[in-house]
């Protein structure tokens, strides 16, 4: 029997992992969202910029876009937007924990 859902983050599918895009140029960045998230149970998807998520986007629906302030990024979580993902922005508590 086939789900049927108003947007992509309410469809279950039992043993396959929901992924996160992350969209950022730093590697640090990248290694710890990556550990964090795949020990919370997520596939991770990496890219390094706006160009490469769009190329993303047209294949998968990822349940969460991290994505850091670059160029292109507003037209990146239009097409989200598009697509049916629910966009917001937030503090960067990555980069504060860097710092």
């Amino acid at each position: 029997m086939a789900a049927v859902a108003d947007s992509p983050r309410e469809i279950d599918y039992p043993g396959i992992a929901r992924w996160v895009l992350i969209v950022d140029p730093d590697r640090r960045k990248q290694r710890l969202a990556r550990i964090v998230l795949e020990r919370a149970g997520f596939g991770v998807a990496i890219v390094s910029n706006v160009a490469e998520a769009v190329d993303c986007l047209a294949i998968m629906t990822p349940a969460l876009i991290v994505v850091d302030d670059l160029p292109g990024a507003g037209d990146l979580l239009d097409r989200a937007r598009t697509i049916g993902i629910d966009t917001a922005r937030h503090r960067d508590v990555v980069s504060e924990k860097l710092a």
